[in-house]
């Protein structure tokens, strides 16, 4: 073999070499460049990205569920997903929202709170979270004044001859549904210094209705939206109501201040709440559609037929109610010698 031929030969091995080097290059390369994609978390989807689900504490069709589906179609609207409604039936305020406490902060598991959230650590032993602790406030929804009812017979069928039997030493028995209509009517007994007084649980609004009117129970001081379901009955008597203003849906109805019992204004709240350490992002996103869906007329109109007003806020003034309302209420606790049982009684 000639030496040209020879030189030529060894020219075209050196490029072929090149070549599968450069081919090995770019595959090297090829191959550290998906492991780099791969190792990159993927951008956040925009929330929210799938339906939210907002647990109730109670049965369907009850006053809260009534506001609650309402509210929660209307966000629905304004967050671009569904809102499902997912009722806790039996569970009181604690449990019911135990699940919400314990969800992961992603803004997909919610709760719709009452005052009960403040009050059940005062009744209940071991409550499964820290109503300031474990929850991220997103907005107030509603609040209703308590009202005070009395059965057309016996001692309650009017205010002056419920004031007269408590001077006389006469007892009275008051029913309460749970644990916010119990502690409320421990401070009206001490608040009338009424010296013997019944307290009587009742499952539901409607046994402790059946009673009024049948004559067993005296009175009882009741959440506006149980209210609303008496004003045709004409054994149940609405005596006063404990708010500062007359209700312009009962305009006929005096406060209790104005009955001559000053001071003694009180009521419930419903308002939206996630587990604690949600995004600050995401609280924002979900009050924004709390308070537009709060200024739909279909929204006002249930709110309203409860009795109750639509009551928006942000997350910091819901965050400081709870806490004015937890520290208003052990004080009532504690006045009137209540501890926290292993089991609450009032549920």
């Amino acid at each position: 073999m000639s030496t040209g031929r020879v030189a030529a030969m060894g020219v075209a091995m050196i490029r072929g070499g090149s070549r599968k080097l450069r081919s090995g290059s770019r595959m090297l390369h090829m191959v550290a460049l998906a492991a780099a994609l791969a190792s990159t978390p993927a951008a956040p989807r925009p929330y929210p990205a799938k339906p939210v689900t907002l647990i109730i504490p109670g049965e369907p069709g009850a006053g809260m569920d009534t506001q609650a589906r309402v509210l929660a179609a209307a966000m629905a609207s304004h967050l671009g997903v569904p809102v499902a409604v997912e009722n806790h039936v039996g569970a009181d305020d604690a449990m019911a929202m135990h699940p919400v406490a314990s969800a992961v902060p992603d803004g997909y598991m919610l709760g719709m709170a009452s005052t009960g959230l403040a009050i059940s650590p005062l009744l209940r032993k071991e409550v499964p979270f820290d109503a300031g602790e474990d929850f991220s406030p997103v907005s107030l929804v509603s609040t209703a004044s308590l009202i005070l009812v009395g059965s057309a017979y016996g001692s309650a069928s009017s205010y002056g001859a419920m004031m007269a039997a408590a001077a006389a030493g006469e007892r009275l028995s008051f029913g309460v549904l749970d644990c916010v209509t119990r502690l409320a009517t421990e401070w009206f007994r001490r608040a009338i210094r009424a010296s013997s007084v019944d307290i009587i649980q009742y499952a539901t609004g409607a046994r402790l209705t059946a009673d009024l009117r049948g004559g067993h129970l005296h009175a009882a001081l009741t959440p506006a939206g149980v209210v609303a379901l008496l004003r045709p009955v004409p054994e149940i008597r609405l005596l006063g109501i404990a708010a500062t203003q007359r209700l312009p849906a009962l305009p006929d109805l005096p406060t209790l201040a104005e009955l001559g019992l000053a001071g003694f204004e009180t009521g419930v709240w419903l308002g939206l709440v996630a587990p604690a350490g949600l995004a600050a992002p995401i609280v924002d996103r979900l009050n924004a559609a709390v308070r537009q869906a709060l200024e739909a007329p279909a929204v006002q109109l249930a709110i309203e037929g409860q009795l109750a007003t639509p009551a928006g806020s942000t997350p910091s003034e819901f965050a400081d109610l709870i806490q004015r309302e937890a520290r208003k209420w052990t004080m009532v606790a504690d006045a009137a010698g209540i501890v926290p049982q292993d089991h609450d009684p009032i549920s």
